[in-house]
């Protein structure tokens, strides 16, 4: 094929059980096959390991990463995408 006449991908519509179920097979599913749209995700926070690995409580450790998001939103550091979105990282 030339990329003149072009390509056309069907993938196969997967339910969460039928996915989930696949999980536990031994043999997988290749990369790509299933689609999961998640509202909200996050792309490229960089937030210090560390910090979710300290010793501190869950609680404590909630509000610092609360408070690096908040700062990152008050900064203008935040881009919100209400439509499906590509992304071409240099």
């Amino acid at each position: 094929l030339s990329q003149e006449s072009g390509l056309l991908f069907i993938y196969p519509q997967f339910k969460k059980e039928s996915i989930v179920k696949i999980a536990s097979m031994k043999d997988k599913l290749p990369a790509g096959i299933s689609r999961h749209s998640i509202p909200n995700r996050v792309l490229h926070l960089k937030y210090p390991i560390k910090n979710l690995k300290s010793g501190d409580n869950l609680i404590q450790r909630n509000k610092e990463l609360n408070k690096f998001i908040e700062d990152r939103i008050a900064s203008k550091k935040v881009r919100l995408y209400r439509e499906p979105t590509l992304i071409f990282s240099e």
